[in-house]
């Protein structure tokens, strides 16, 4: 996390949760060997995302969304989603559900994205595509950098595209898939975009 967390302020609270899937050994022979090096493991995932034909299959990702939506129900109110890579991918896709009526799901004050793009999941083609039409109300503040080694700068924008309150913080001389260590810039950025979700200047 370095300083991103501090970034938020002291009257934020952070409240975490884990991918319940455990990684197979042949996922987890994909992971990168300096994450491996720093978290030693056993390894979880969100979901598994693999090519069946024309088709991309999200395998494991209805458990999840309900772990999560189970989670926010027996442990919030919470005021903001924050995910990283695939659990950006997950509060994200949360939220577009939650915007398009998915009973008990429950829209946050705001969202935090790092580094992950929009889901690939063959049923959620046509969520995708609604939320460019009729984009996602909710304030958003998305991170990423020019050289992500696991998601491109272009799968993040597809992400921008699918919201109607957002905020970039771009990190022109970011080389890797990580939780960023926040420049004094870039942290005024995160403290500006909650005050104003505090004002309401962003609802």
């Amino acid at each position: 996390f370095g300083n991103f967390a501090q970034a938020f302020g002291s009257d934020v609270a952070f409240g975490y949760i884990n991918g319940s899937h455990q990684c197979t050994p042949a996922d987890e022979a994909k992971i990168d060997p300096q994450l491996k090096a720093f978290l030693k493991g056993p390894y979880y995932e969100w979901f598994n995302a693999n090519k069946t034909g024309d088709k991309m299959v999200y395998t494991h990702i209805e458990q999840s969304l309900e772990r999560l939506r189970t989670h926010i129900a027996t442990n919030g109110p919470y005021d903001g989603l924050l995910g990283f890579s695939q659990g950006g991918s997950l509060a994200h896709l949360y939220c577009l559900l939650a915007a398009s009526g998915k009973p008990g799901y429950v829209l946050p004050k705001f969202l935090v994205l790092i580094s992950c793009r929009a889901s690939r999941h063959f049923e959620h083609d046509s969520i995708v595509a609604a939320a460019k039409a009729s984009k996602l109300p909710t304030p958003t503040l998305v991170f990423h950098c020019a050289k992500d080694d696991h998601v491109s700068t272009d799968e993040t924008k597809n992400v921008v595209t699918t919201l109607g309150n957002c905020a970039e913080v771009f990190d022109a001389a970011g080389t890797s898939h990580r939780v960023p260590n926040l420049p004094p810039l870039h942290t005024a950025k995160v403290k500006e975009f909650l005050a104003c979700v505090r004002r309401g200047d962003l609802a």
